[in-house]
């Protein structure tokens, strides 16, 4: 009796360590990642609340919001140049159109820091527009001020007629 109470006993420690780790794969990597959360675009655009534009103290981008107010506002006629920008943060643009930062008459000036984060489910679907990315147009890429970095596109679906890219 005592030899099967035993191996009942083992036979049960085994299936809750194999349910664990059933559980543990289950969780995606980003909802177990401590801090880490991804923001889902809702296709709104939202102003910046924290920082000053400055190299020391860059416009924070915390969200998909707003970064589509980088967009809006750049395409809207202001260049932001000599302006600083810093993505805190992963973003998911849910496969929603974007609109790239930066057009034919309204270039974007300023600089991006894309602060090693990464951006998903970037959709642009303009088959005869040029100039498709996250940026569309940029100018001034000669000075200190003006730059792209650290940033990757990932899981974007793309298309356009001339000068097409992720970023």
């Amino acid at each position: 009796m005592k030899k099967s109470t035993k191996a009942w006993s083992m036979k049960m420690r085994l299936a809750l360590l194999v349910l664990a780790a059933l559980a543990w794969i289950a969780v995606p990597v980003s909802a177990r990642a401590e801090g880490e959360t991804v923001d889902t675009w809702d296709g709104t655009a939202v102003a910046f609340t924290q920082g000053r534009g400055t190299k020391e103290e860059p416009w924070l981008i915390e969200n998909a919001e707003q970064l589509a107010y980088l967009a809006q506002q750049v395409n809207n006629g202001t260049d932001y140049e000599r302006e600083h920008f810093l993505l805190v943060s992963d973003l998911d643009l849910g496969g929603k159109e974007w609109t790239p930062i930066g057009t034919d008459g309204n270039p974007f000036w300023g600089g991006f820091d894309g602060g090693g984060h990464t951006i998903t489910g970037m959709t642009i679907t303009g088959k005869e527009a040029s100039y498709v990315g996250l940026f569309g147009e940029c100018h001034n890429f000669t000075t200190a001020s003006s730059y792209i970095k650290s940033v990757t596109v990932k899981g974007a679906n793309i298309s356009g007629k001339s000068f097409v890219g992720a970023i």
